[in-house]
């Protein structure tokens, strides 16, 4: 397999990959090791010349479109190198063609050249077809007998042939870009409408909750109101049952004392029971007007008709005429004293009461 001649300090990319480099042979001596002549070599380096260029190229362009790609600018450099050094090579075959001698310019060794898993696909492709092509080359040169015309045709072919593949690995490059674009922007669309779709389901669940809150706040409201009133209601009959009960307990204690009050003046003496006696006819006498009184009769004048009621107390025991006479009043001390016949309460002033037959 043909070297290129385009090399680090110590290794040497032999067409598929990297080896040591040997000691700089003779120039007779590299032509013999080839196997090749002058002409042929011209050709060879001529070739990958080409090849490395397509490469630096390709690697210009991922630089220009992500120019923090370290891979590219490394790959770029030494695609450099070596298309250069192909370029010399060619150059100093053809000056001993053309009987002269160039000396070689190595160009500046680049960063330490890759490995060849880290070689792209396509490049090993054609790699691996070069000594192919060369050892075709090498039949149609030593059969022609060094045409001049097939070689021609074979140069503009080549040529041919690699601009083709230049433009192939170009618009593979803008079909992969233009790819990568799309997956990109179809990740983004993705990914904004699933999170507008999240949003929508956020604010329906947000929604939801807080009419739920204000349907549990207004049957809570409520529960409490109904507990309040039955609370209410509860203590307002508790109250009116205590209160029955106090004026039944009042009622049996009023009994039981009119009972031993009449026990007690009937072990009293005659003339303590007369006095006695006299106080209970004052007291049978108040108990008769309001008798009367029940009667619809005037408790003082004992002739006119009961229709004016005392305010507050709500007796309704005096005609029209004794009602005037009472509002009227007396004056005790300098002062209007009037008062209810019936309970002597504070009389502030009379209604008159229309009863029917």
């Amino acid at each position: 397999m043909a070297n290129i001649g385009a090399a680090t300090g110590s290794q040497v990319l032999n067409g598929l990959q990297w080896v040591s480099n040997p000691a700089t042979p003779s120039t007779a001596s590299t032509i013999y090791k080839h196997g090749k002549t002058h002409t042929q070599l011209v050709q060879h380096y001529t070739n990958y010349y080409h090849l490395w260029n397509a490469q630096a190229e390709k690697a210009r362009l991922k630089c220009a479109a992500d120019p923090n790609n370290a891979e590219a600018i490394q790959r770029e450099k030494w695609a450099t190198y070596y298309s250069t050094n192909s370029a010399a090579l060619s150059h100093y075959h053809l000056g001993i063609c053309q009987g002269g001698a160039v000396p070689v310019q190595r160009a500046q060794s680049p960063p330490a050249p890759p490995s060849a898993a880290q070689t792209p696909a396509a490049t090993q492709q054609r790699l691996h077809a070069l000594p192919q092509q060369h050892a075709r080359e090498s039949a149609e040169t030593s059969g022609g007998g060094g045409n001049r015309a097939k070689k021609r045709k074979r140069q503009r072919r080549l040529a041919r042939e690699r601009a083709e593949a230049r433009e192939a690995a170009e618009r593979e490059e803008r079909e992969r870009e233009a790819a990568e674009r799309e997956e990109r922007e179809r990740v983004q669309r993705e990914t904004a409408e699933r999170e507008e779709r999240e949003r929508i389901r956020r604010e329906a669940e947000r929604a939801e909750r807080e009419e739920r809150e204000a349907i549990e706040a207004a049957a809570a409201a409520q529960l409490n109101s109904a507990t309040r009133i039955s609370s209410l209601e509860a203590a307002l009959e508790k109250r009116l049952i205590e209160e029955a009960k106090d004026i039944k307990d009042t009622e049996e204690k009023l009994r039981n004392r009119k009972r031993s009050f009449q026990e007690t003046i009937q072990s009293m003496p005659p003339d303590a029971q007369s006095r006695i006696n006299l106080d209970n006819e004052t007291s049978t006498t108040t108990t008769s007007t309001s008798s009367d009184n029940s009667n619809n009769t005037c408790v003082i004048c004992h002739d006119g008709v009961s229709t004016m009621a005392v305010i507050p107390c709500g007796h309704v025991c005096l005609c029209n005429r004794c009602s005037d006479v009472c509002m009227s009043g007396q004056h005790q001390n300098g002062q209007r004293q009037r008062s209810c016949p019936l309970c002597r309460g504070n009389m502030q002033s009379v209604l008159r009461i229309y009863l029917g037959n």
